[in-house]
């Protein structure tokens, strides 16, 4: 029997605030998910503006805006990225 390892891409280690005691919930910065997720400047941007869009001003649509700048320039850099191929693909 074989195990296969697999890493949980929807949870990370955030270092957190002090915890409320009568709630059990902790004070999360921002920028503590950015390095725990281990995010680049681009993608750490975009969840940076997504985090607080409408948060800073009543109106959302600047932060998404700023948001969609840095994921397409994202993108942009992925795209001219050559293609890895995982080795069990290699013939």
């Amino acid at each position: 029997m074989t195990t296969e390892l697999r890493m949980n891409y929807y949870k990370a280690n955030v270092k957190v605030g002090q915890q409320d005691a009568s709630t059990g919930k902790a004070d999360v910065e921002c920028f503590d998910v950015i390095d725990a997720l281990g995010l680049d400047f681009y993608t750490g941007n975009v969840l940076k503006y997504l985090w607080r869009a409408g948060k800073k001003s009543p109106n959302s649509l600047e932060d998404l805006k700023k948001a969609l700048t840095y994921l397409n320039q994202a993108i942009a850099r992925e795209e001219v990225k050559p293609a890895v191929v995982p080795i069990a693909m290699r013939g």
